[in-house]
């Protein structure tokens, strides 16, 4: 991969490396269908940080490239699980003793807050327009009221 390429991330520089390092020795072609992919350009898209790392595919892909399983994981996770996701993650797995159980959850929690929080804004938009509505309204009684004073015909005794 081309040093500073705007699709750059540190998962696609280390499959670049692993792929140089393999080179002479296994095809990308080979690579490729140890990994589990269709294709052989999916390597290649990796590499240069066009498509995302399936996290299904991180164990069989670190077994095509040779290398650390450890370090493909922790990096394919960091650029497909939100930063807070994984804190959450990672405090819980202390307690619960099962990582992916406790990525769940945190994924689940950290969702949960965000939909809050979207629906907290949402109300409040809502509660903003309702207050300018009934501003409007109260305005368009108040003229109403003045209209129907001054169309009213005046009384015999007037």
């Amino acid at each position: 991969m081309l040093k500073g390429s705007k699709n750059a991330t540190p998962l696609s520089e280390f499959i670049a490396k692993q792929i140089a390092r393999l080179q002479g020795v296994r095809t990308q072609a080979e690579i490729s269908a140890d990994a589990g992919f269709n294709s052989v350009n999916m390597i290649s898209m990796l590499a240069s940080g066009k498509v995302k790392l399936p996290l299904d595919r991180v164990l069989p892909l670190a077994a095509a490239l040779r290398c650390d399983p450890a370090k493909l994981v922790r990096l394919a996770l960091q650029e497909s699980v939100p930063f807070e996701v994984l804190q959450v993650a990672l405090k819980d797995s202390e307690q619960t003793k099962n990582w992916a159980t406790a990525v769940a959850v945190a994924t689940q929690t950290v969702m949960a807050e965000a939909e809050l929080a979207q629906l907290g804004k949402m109300l409040a938009s809502i509660k903003a327009r309702a207050g300018k509505l009934e501003t409007r309204m109260h305005d368009l009684t108040e003229s109403l009221g003045r209209l129907a004073d001054e169309t009213r015909e005046p009384s015999a005794g007037e």
